[in-house]
């Protein structure tokens, strides 16, 4: 691919990634006022769809950096954070939702934990997408709850709780498959 092409193709990707978190922001600022709600339901999707574009994208052309993985990696967790916040702000159990944001911080945070020029805890796309579709699926309803979605309360304090206890079932596996390099960088 010509270098001017790929440029392009860099620059979208990067005002996607970022997009996605001032989507993030405007959703947060919003979601809680009904005169807003669809707004904040059209921003949510925008936002979790930027999340597959860029990432389609990036691979497709070629364009990735570790710069641009590293904000993608950003919006992406900081997305998922402002969804548990909703949900809390909502008034569901925080517990699931605390469970839910540690393990993005913890993982977040991990990750700048090289060992022999390789990420302690490196991103696992199918794991991760377990872990979030069902976060952002849960706003989507919570958004149209209870205008639309004619779901009992109880659903989705179930719902969250199972998230909870999937977000704490895999940082637990996490932290159990890589516990011989997490101790040895912990002494170095």
């Amino acid at each position: 691919m010509h270098q001017p092409f790929k440029n392009r193709y860099i620059i979208i990707v990067q005002i996607l990634t970022i997009s996605r978190a001032i989507a993030a922001i405007a959703f947060i600022s919003t979601a809680l006022i009904p005169e807003y709600l669809n707004f904040a339901t059209s921003i949510f999707i925008y936002a979790c769809l930027t999340d597959i574009l860029d990432g389609f994208l990036a691979r497709k052309f070629s364009c990735s950096s570790k710069m641009g993985g590293t904000m993608d990696l950003f919006s992406d967790k900081y997305l998922t954070i402002i969804s548990l916040i909703y949900a809390i702000a909502r008034d569901f159990p925080i517990l699931p939702c605390s469970i839910a944001i540690l393990r993005e911080i913890f993982l977040l945070s991990i990750r700048a934990i090289h060992i022999e020029g390789k990420s302690l805890f490196p991103p696992q796309r199918i794991l991760g997408t377990i872990m979030v579709i069902p976060i952002w699926l849960g706003v989507i309803l919570l958004l149209q709850y209870p205008q639309l979605i004619k779901l009992p309360r109880v659903f989705f304090e179930y719902y969250y709780w199972t998230i909870g206890i999937l977000a704490f079932g895999n940082l637990s596996y996490k932290l159990i498959t890589n516990w011989k390099p997490l101790i040895k960088s912990f002494k170095e």
